[in-house]
């Protein structure tokens, strides 16, 4: 224990930002920074690690009983002939689902900041991973994190850059965004994922700043 908060003050020393300036939070229990990219460069979104928190296997209901109206915004996914519909709202408030479908493990992926929405095949060497929200951000996206190695992914870079995945990438899912209206159209037997979370959103505004210098910090809210 002694030796990881060791580690995590002297990467801060070395690259001259704060503990909490990387989203470690508690330094006992520090993500692995050994990173392809400049540590100085991943920022503090504002939570911290899980302070949004990611679903897993949420449910999951036939659109008449969802309670998700028909001109909502959702990412729509097929595997193995299984469509399934993510409302934009809902990803707004817990940006990763790891989820199953088709028979399948995969993860669905929201930035606010950056208005991305990619789908992934979190399997990677036959092990399927669970991410969650790492509560850190890279040019303005996401950083997810792997619960078995504690990687850190940014999104839009689609690998790892930080802990022992580095250079891994994750495999990219074909995903649409759309009305749910129009994604019935395309598959009438989709299920939606619920708003039934029984998760806590997080009433908070961050400023977020950008690897440029010159330019204005962006601001977000969850709702």
């Amino acid at each position: 224990m002694r030796s990881q908060t060791t580690l995590a003050l002297l990467i801060a020393t070395l690259t001259g930002v704060a503990c909490e300036d990387l989203g470690v939070g508690d330094p006992a229990e520090p993500f692995d920074l050994q990173c392809s990219i400049s540590t100085s460069d991943l920022f503090n979104g504002g939570p911290g690690r899980d302070g949004i928190p990611a679903l897993t296997n949420p449910e999951a209901l036939a659109p008449p009983n969802s309670g998700i109206a028909d001109d909502s915004r959702v990412l729509g996914l097929l595997i193995n002939g299984e469509a399934r519909a993510y409302p934009l709202w809902l990803l707004w408030n817990h940006e990763i689902i790891n989820d199953t479908l088709g028979g399948e493990p995969v993860l669905v992926s929201y930035c606010p900041l950056t208005g991305s929405g990619i789908a992934f095949d979190p399997v990677i060497d036959g092990e399927p991973r669970n991410f969650g929200v790492s509560g850190l951000l890279y040019e303005n996206n996401l950083v997810m994190f792997d619960r078995q190695t504690e990687s850190l992914w940014n999104q839009l870079l689609l690998g790892a850059q930080c802990g022992t995945e580095i250079g891994t990438n994750l495999q990219l899912l074909p995903i649409m965004e759309t009305t749910l209206a129009h994604w019935r159209q395309l598959y009438p037997q989709t299920t939606v994922v619920t708003l039934n979370t029984k998760s806590t959103t997080h009433p908070l505004c961050f400023l977020v700043p950008t690897t440029d210098r010159s330019a204005r910090p962006k601001s977000w809210c969850l709702a």
